[in-house]
């Protein structure tokens, strides 16, 4: 936790320890956090006294004897298992944890838990801690319930912080086993058993044959033969009631769960992956109140979960990375909630011939078709009254929401987006009521897809109070119906909406036939010029200048440019769109090319630039704010062979996310800022991919930085003071094929995370006067150059002091000792690197590896 903010902060009064909060800077999103009435709020000093107390006298673990200086900051900690696993009450876990401190001077740790209501502390580390590894906390669980946990850190400083967000657990009350399973058994009888240990199957593995009959497998493995025959980890071949099965793994079936005819049961918290299908429940219309809870269906060839009754609960289970379907349905009177179904061959959720039935709250991202598809039979309009609310569709290869063959639906508050084609498709359904809905930036694929589409006789349908904007294509919405019930108040900056062949109309606001007029709020532009009043402008055509273009000189202004090319003469052709000292403008599905810059804004705050195709300039983008410009926004973009940089940006707090920034002369990104976000973009085959120049408090995540020539992400100022660039967070990247993987030079207070920096042909990640930075949890291997044998995975040159490395792979690196070559003075900490034997340096001395506490020069001992 960083200077000036307070978390959560306990006192021990008489024996007891009291829950309560400090008012802080901010406040943490967890529930937790709450007072209650019986709380008290104390002084910050005070509560750090009262914790520190908790050990009497608290012990003195970790490092002693390190001045800190003034500018120490507060420790910080994260939380590893258990999240959001099942127990047995009585069960003694592990809880781990991973502390940070920046001078590794931590002092105490506690574990809270709420299992008795109010938060309490329930164990302290019984040992010293280790900083930036892996420590834990042995507790034994006193529920049931489902509950939070969290962990207090103190270091030797005095200033302690918690975890920014808690943990969650599970315990229940089981009936005692009445066996302990060692092997399959293919006769389970009515009962309580519990498997004892993994097992290994030759062919079917646990056969259910009467009703009554709970089964804990305690975390245990169940692995088959792999799919040469039909085998089924747990099987019911008959029909049966009252069951239960938890905490299973199970694996390389061609059937994880067979159940037939299953009643009032439930299964929950199994781990059933890397099957041909993962739950295939076939009770048809006779089963009834079977309960799948928090179960992970991942890899699955067929399907995640096929299931088929009435009255079931779906809830809370990941069913991701199947071949197939996610989770299958058909039935009704049935709730399917709060999945997560990501990256499936074909739909995440297929409702089939489904009633009265509710699928609320899921979240489906990155499905190759339809995030949730509902169909009836053909020619006969078998699913009805069914609601479809609250859920997260995204990044599907095909439409978002699909209603084939219905009647009588409803969709609501649903958040539809970056979908390759529509947001909400509706064929041959009727009666149906779209309302409330998000359906925005649909239609990546080929710059077709509507917001919503309504096709082949989807007639009488209500679609009232959406929000349908900045969908690829022409129209956001697009009706072929004959006739809508009624549409109104549906939602965006500029109506976009076609019916019947016709474009720049606006849906109907009533019921109606034919055409409507034109009565979309657009100023149509055509040619070069000055929006010098505040308000909505759209590209009518594409046209072409020789000089500088489009200009914004006021705030307020939205321009959509519906895709059109604006195109100058080459160098010497100016700007395509300039604008200065200006806020909230947002400018959409814009063509520049061939101009000197793309676009140059200039001072311009509190604005968003989207989906944009900016190729073919000198430079693609500039936006220089300095110090007073912020929050300008970057979504979207194609950024391509510009012969300068892609996008160049000098401001605060500016976001850059989903853009595609490839194939520029000089840098895909080239940003001077602060505390600014760069997310889920991709630079490849440019010069360098991302370069932060004197940049702090930034976070580069979840980016692809591939195959440039330098460097893939570059961290460095303009002189040698460690002090311009800082406090930056570079995680799960993929920096690959690049020359150099990450780089840091000159900087300080760096994370570099979790990134996979592997197949680069000099250097995975380098640090250079770089200090009191954690790097840890990186995979950087198979760097350099074959051939002539160099290479290295993790390099800390050049007074690359006090860091903190711990948890990386570096394996395979083609320097035949470069796995680390560690030419520092010192480490603050190394743990739990791994690299091959042979396979790191330390001031030239070879065969040793990075030490493990630490060390000078080469007194580190060969731990190969």
């Amino acid at each position: 936790m960083k200077n000036g903010q307070t978390a959560i902060e306990f006192l021990l009064l008489g024996g007891t320890v009291i829950a309560f909060v400090l008012a802080v800077n901010f406040l943490l999103q967890s529930a937790i956090y709450a007072p209650t009435e019986n709380q008290t709020v104390y002084t910050e000093a005070g509560i750090r006294e009262s914790i520190e107390n908790l050990t009497s006298p608290p012990p003195a673990y970790g490092v002693t004897g390190v001045d800190m200086g003034s500018g120490n900051a507060y420790p910080s900690v994260s939380l590893g298992a258990p999240n959001g696993g099942s127990y047995i009450n009585g069960a003694t876990l592990d809880f781990n944890y991973t502390p940070f401190d920046d001078y590794a001077a931590l002092k105490n740790a506690s574990l809270f838990t709420n299992e008795t209501g109010t938060w309490e502390s329930r164990a302290l580390n019984a040992s010293a801690i280790t900083d930036g590894a892996t420590n834990y906390f042995t507790y034994t669980l006193s529920g049931p319930g489902d509950f939070r946990w969290n962990v207090y850190l103190c270091d030797t400083a005095g200033q302690c912080a918690f975890a920014a967000t808690n943990n969650t657990y599970s315990s229940y009350t089981s009936s005692g086993c009445l066996n302990n399973f060692t092997e399959c058994n293919a006769s389970i009888t009515a009962g309580v058993y519990c498997l004892n240990q993994s097992i290994v199957a030759p062919g079917d593995c646990m056969v259910f044959i009467e009703d009554d009959i709970e089964l804990d497998c305690k975390g245990y493995t169940i692995t088959g033969p792999g799919f040469t025959k039909p085998r089924t980890g747990i099987s019911l071949p008959s029909a049966a009631s009252n069951i239960t099965i938890r905490n299973c793994n199970i694996t390389q079936f061609t059937t994880g769960m067979s159940l037939n005819v299953t009643n009032d049961s439930v299964f929950d918290n199994n781990n059933v992956s890397y099957n041909l299908y993962g739950i295939n429940s076939s009770g048809g219309y006779e089963g009834k109140e079977a309960n799948f809870t928090n179960n992970r269906l991942a890899n699955n060839t067929w399907h995640g979960m096929n299931v088929n009754g009435n009255y079931t609960l779906i809830s809370g289970n990941n069913a991701s990375y199947s071949s197939n379907v996610g989770i299958y349905y058909s039935g009704k009177n049935s709730t399917l909630d709060n999945n997560f179904l990501a990256g499936n061959g074909l739909q995440g959720i297929y409702l089939d011939d489904v009633n009265f039935t509710s699928i609320t709250g899921n979240t489906v991202f990155n499905t190759t078709y339809a995030g949730i598809y509902l169909e009836g039979l053909t020619g006969i309009t078998t699913c009805y009254n069914n609601t479809i609310s609250g859920n997260n569709v995204s990044y599907g290869g095909s439409t978002g929401i699909v209603l084939s063959e219905t009647r009588f639906n409803f969709v609501t508050n649903n958040t539809v987006y970056y979908n390759n084609y529509s947001g909400i498709q509706l064929t041959k359904s009727y009666n149906n009521s779209i309302l409330s809905n998000n359906v925005t930036a649909n239609g990546r694929s080929d710059f077709s897809g509507y917001g919503l589409r309504l096709e082949f006789d989807a007639n009488n349908n209500n679609v009232s109070n959406n929000f349908m904007c900045e969908n690829v294509y022409y129209g956001d919405v697009n009706t072929q119906a004959l006739q809508m019930a009624s549409s109104g108040n549906n939602t965006c900056g500029i109506e976009r909406c076609t019916q019947g062949g016709a474009y720049n109309i606006c849906v109907p606001s009533a019921a109606t036939t034919g055409s409507c007029s034109n009565n979309c709020p657009c100023t149509l532009v055509t040619s070069c010029k000055t929006l010098a009043f505040a308000g909505v402008y759209c590209l009518g055509l594409s046209f072409s200048s020789t000089v500088s273009c489009l200009a914004i000189n006021v705030s307020d202004v939205w321009l959509y440019g519906n895709s059109y090319a604006v195109t100058g003469k080459g160098e010497g052709g100016g700007t395509g769109l300039a604008a200065g000292n200006t806020s909230n403008v947002t400018v959409t599905q814009c063509n520049f090319t061939k101009f000197d810059t793309g676009m140059s804004l200039e001072v311009t705050n509190s604005s968003n630039f989207s989906y944009n195709n900016i190729s073919f300039n000198t430079d693609g983008i500039i936006s220089q704010g300095g110090s007073v410009g912020k929050e300008a926004n970057f979504t979207g973009n194609k950024v391509y062979n510009n012969t300068n940089n892609g996008i160049n940006i000098t401001g605060k707090y500016c976001t850059l996310n989903y853009n595609n920034v490839s194939y520029n002369t000089n840098y895909g990104t080239y940003m001077i800022t602060e505390y600014s976000s760069i997310d889920n973009n991709r630079f490849d085959y440019n010069l360098g991919g991302i370069q932060l120049q004197e940049s702090n408090f930034t976070n580069v995540t979840n980016n692809v930085a591939a195959a440039n020539s330098v460097t893939g992400i570059g961290l460095t100022s303009f002189g040698w003071s460690v002090m311009d660039t800082k406090n930056n967070t570079v995680s799960n990247n993929n920096a690959s094929n690049n020359s150099n993987g990450i780089t840091l030079t000159n900087g300080q207070n760096h994370t570099v995370s979790n990134n996979y920096l592997c197949y680069n042909t000099n250097q995975g990640l380098s640090l250079s006067n770089t200090n009191l930075s954690r790097v840890n949890d990186n995979n950087a291997s198979y760097n350099g150059n074959p051939v002539q044998a160099f290479g290295t995975g993790i390099n800390l040159q050049w007074d690359a002091e006090a860091n903190n490395v711990a948890n990386n792979s570096a394996c395979g690196n083609f320097g035949a000792k470069d796995d680390f070559n560690v030419n520092v003075f010192q480490l603050a900490a190394s743990t739990n690197n791994t690299c091959r034997a042979a396979g790191c340096t330390q001031w030239g001395a070879y065969n040793i590896c990075i030490p493990n506490v630490s060390g000078a020069g080469n007194d580190c001992n060969n731990n190969c």
